[in-house]
C-alpha cells in the first residue's frame, strides 16, 4: 500500500513518530526501574518473613 503524503502531512508523522518513539523509550525506562523496585521489595519481604519466623 502506497501512501502519497504531501510534506506537511510527512512533516506531522514524523513528529508524531518521534513522539511515539519517545514514550516507548520513557516506558521502557519506568518499566525497569519498577521491575527493580518489586525486585527489590520481593527480596525485603522475604528477609522480613525470615525474621519472622526467626522471632516465632
Amino acid at each position: 500500500m502506497i501512501i502519497d503524503v504531501t510534506s506537511d502531512d510527512k512533516r506531522i508523522y514524523l513528529s508524531t513518530q518521534a513522539t511515539i518513539n519517545n514514550l516507548v523509550e520513557r516506558i521502557k525506562k519506568v518499566h525497569t526501574s519498577f521491575r527493580e523496585l518489586i525486585l527489590a521489595f520481593s527480596k525485603m519481604k522475604i528477609s522480613s518473613v525470615d525474621n519472622f519466623s526467626h522471632v516465632q
